[in-house]
């Protein structure tokens, strides 16, 4: 293992820790993080105007992996994920599932930025070259993530406040536009594409849950109702996200869900709040934008954490941050020839690779409960 205290962190410093509110505030911006032009799209494709019943069944279904998350938390001795693995697994072991755990994030990461300056590019900046967009994004992706986490908590923070605000504001300036029609028929089409896209939904909403793993509990300013507000945090996500897809659904009914690559933002267009602000779709999309950088942010701080442990006297760690960022924007370049194909690839694979993630989670869960059986035991035997 290494010691922080070289990685030039001191775990003793208040001013290098997170506060609980900074920590938890990731679980919201990260829960949502997936959802543009990938979990909602895939979602609407499965179940149409039935998917806020699905996003509903996947909002129960996904507390199963957020008290799994809780439990490693409680049970990984001060460590991160990297650590423990190591700890709990062996050198070897331990090293080869922190290679695919780092695989997986760096390539959701790939994924992301693909979806994210997509998005960009057909609503925002039509006639700017998308590999212009990328540029702009991880510029201040790689600077935000080449700080102490601290400093990215406090960003996650500012970032659930601004959605928040603009979450709110759209509810009100989409109202008038409600149809409460478009929900009819319910369940059309039987139970079982609601309960495909539940799954979807679930696996979405938890899946970058598991990054915050990265960060040891001795950077996190303890208090008792930590868990509390990581539930608090979860809960109110989950809600935005099943208002956000109900509304699109009120508004753009079953005939033109499927017609859109990003529905949400076409529903956006209905804005108007007391007749007269309007055509402000493009500001109230940037909650979606801030999501997925929240994640791309700390999915780049979790990889150079990882080079850091394996390079440990580096001198050019610091350059580690920007090596990612152009290692992700060529992976991004080369990894589809057009934007039909890397739609179908989402469409078809995302959900089994980021089910590989609750492997890995499951091996580690299950271990820890082997092991804290066993301290419980020996710890028992010596009471007698």
């Amino acid at each position: 293992m290494v010691d922080e205290n070289k990685l030039g962190v001191n775990d003793n410093d208040m001013s290098n820790k997170i506060s609980t509110w900074g920590y938890s505030s990731f679980i919201i911006t990260l829960t949502k993080s997936g959802f543009l032009g990938m979990g909602s799209y895939i979602m609407f494709k499965m179940s149409n105007i039935d998917t806020y019943i699905a996003a509903i069944i996947g909002f129960i279904i996904g507390f199963i992996p957020l008290l799994l998350f809780i439990f490693i938390v409680k049970n990984s001795e001060n460590q991160d994920i990297l650590d423990l693995n190591i700890t709990i697994f062996g050198k070897k072991i331990g090293t080869i599932l922190n290679i695919i755990l780092n695989s997986l994030v760096f390539f959701m990461g790939a994924i992301i930025l693909y979806s994210t300056s997509e998005f960009i590019c057909i609503q925002y900046m039509p006639d700017t070259a998308i590999n212009y967009i990328r540029i702009l994004l991880l510029v201040p992706i790689v600077y935000a993530a080449s700080k102490n986490i601290n400093v990215i908590a406090k960003i996650s923070q500012i970032i659930f406040i601004i959605n928040l605000g603009i979450f709110i504001l759209t509810v009100f300036g989409l109202f008038g536009s409600l149809d409460i029609e478009n929900m009819f028929p319910i369940l059309e089409n039987g139970i079982t594409p609601s309960l495909k896209s539940a799954i979807i939904y679930a696996i979405f909403a938890t899946f970058p849950i598991f990054m915050l793993l990265i960060i040891p509990q001795s950077k996190v300013m303890q208090e008792k109702h930590m868990t509390r507000k990581i539930f608090f945090m979860y809960i109110l996500a989950n809600i935005m996200l099943i208002l956000i897809l109900f509304t699109t659904i009120l508004i753009l009914g079953k005939d033109l869900i499927p017609l859109f690559r990003y529905p949400e933002y076409i529903a956006l267009k209905r804005f108007e709040l007391f007749t007269i602000i309007e055509r402000l779709e493009n500001t109230l999309s940037l909650q979606f934008i801030f999501n997925a950088a929240i994640y791309l942010i700390l999915s780049f701080h979790f990889v150079v954490l990882s080079l850091k442990k394996v390079f440990k006297s580096n001198q050019k760690e610091n350059l580690f941050p920007y090596i990612i960022g152009i290692i992700v924007f060529v992976l991004s370049n080369i990894m589809f020839k057009s934007s039909s194909q890397a739609t179908e690839f989402i469409e078809k694979y995302i959900p089994y690779v980021l089910s590989s993630i609750y492997g890995l989670v499951i091996i580690l869960f299950i271990t820890l409960v082997i092991r804290k059986i066993k301290k419980s035991k020996i710890y028992s035997l010596k009471s007698n």
